[in-house]
């Protein structure tokens, strides 16, 4: 019998061409560069957000801890922040433009100086490291000028901030420093309380008067 012949086909390879290649990468790379200032816009929000939320929690703990012992307690800012106290650290900062995004603790406050932690007489409540991913977290003036000497919020036994109420601005960082869009502002009042405030209208600056 004579044996079938089998055709032979030859079929076109796939896969992409090297121009269709480089047309993939460059549209990456445009789409990719048109999304980077929203992606860092959402970074920096999420940052911002997280500075305030734990700077509010742990001055509210830091109040209701003073209520709850029927004591002075302090949170003050700190380049040292450490749950081990000795007599080298943690330290309260008493100088500079009262950024407390370099850290903070939460003490029990009996020494014989409101505002400075004693490690042979305090007690360490709770520690915060120094906040990432923002431009500053400072205790400013009616003007947003940077204070000085703004380092601590003592609370009494009642919960008041005693002889205490502040306005304090988180910025973000890097390229978006400047947009005021992305800032808040936090408030404390003499009673004690503290608290987000909020522009008044959407889009507005997000530095505002505390009222």
């Amino acid at each position: 019998m004579p044996k079938s012949k089998r055709s032979r086909r030859f079929t076109k390879p796939h896969g992409f061409t090297l121009i269709e290649l480089l047309v993939v990468l460059a549209i990456a790379a445009l789409l990719a560069r048109l999304a980077a200032p929203a992606f860092a816009g959402l970074i920096n929000s999420a940052n911002v957000s997280r500075a305030v939320n734990d700077f509010i929690l742990d001055t509210r703990y830091a109040r209701g801890e003073a209520m709850r012992r029927g004591k002075t307690v302090t949170i003050c800012r700190t380049a040292t922040p450490t749950a081990s106290p000795s007599a080298t650290a943690p330290v309260c900062s008493t100088s500079g433009n009262s950024d407390w995004g370099q850290g903070w603790i939460v003490f029990v406050d009996i020494g014989a100086s409101p505002g400075v932690f004693d490690y042979q007489t305090d007690k360490i409540l709770r520690v915060h490291e120094s906040l990432s991913g923002i431009g500053g977290l400072t205790a400013v003036n009616n003007s947003s000028v940077a204070m000085s000497g703004q380092n601590y919020i003592t609370f009494d036994a009642s919960g008041k901030a005693v002889g205490y109420a502040g306005r304090w601005l988180v910025t973000p960082n890097g390229q978006l420093a400047s947009n005021n869009t992305l800032t808040r502002t936090v408030c404390l009042n003499f009673v004690g309380r503290i608290r987000l405030a909020s522009p008044t209208t959407y889009g507005a600056t997000g530095d505002v008067q505390c009222s």
